[in-house]
C-alpha cells in the first residue's frame, strides 16, 4: 500500500478489525507516521522507507505461499512493473 492510500483514512486505527483484508500491510513511504496505528493479531503495519524492492521482499516473506497484493497509485504500480515484480495486473 502506498502512503497516500494509507493516509486517506480519517482514523488509521480504523483498519484494525474493520478493513476487509486482515493481513500484514506494508506501506511504502518516505517516513513512518508519528503514531503507529492500532494492530490486531492478523493485521499489522510495516512502514517501508527504503524502496519498493524491500517492501516487496518483506511482503513476500510475510505471505509465505500466499499471494501479495499491491494497492497503490500509478507511480507505485509503475515501480512494481519496472522492478519486474508483477505476475498479474487487475
Amino acid at each position: 500500500m502506498a502512503w497516500k492510500e494509507f493516509a486517506m483514512a480519517e482514523d488509521p486505527d480504523w483498519f484494525a478489525g474493520n478493513y476487509e483484508y486482515q493481513v500484514p500491510i506494508f506501506v511504502l513511504t518516505d517516513k513512518a507516521p508519528k503514531k503507529h496505528p492500532k494492530e490486531t493479531d492478523k493485521l499489522t503495519f510495516t512502514f517501508v522507507t527504503d524502496g519498493i524492492k524491500n517492501a516487496i521482499r518483506q511482503a513476500k516473506a510475510a505471505a509465505g505461499d500466499k499471494n501479495v497484493t499491491i494497492i497503490g497509485r500509478v507511480a507505485t504500480v509503475q515501480q512494481v512493473l519496472n522492478a519486474g515484480f508483477a505476475d498479474e495486473l487487475h
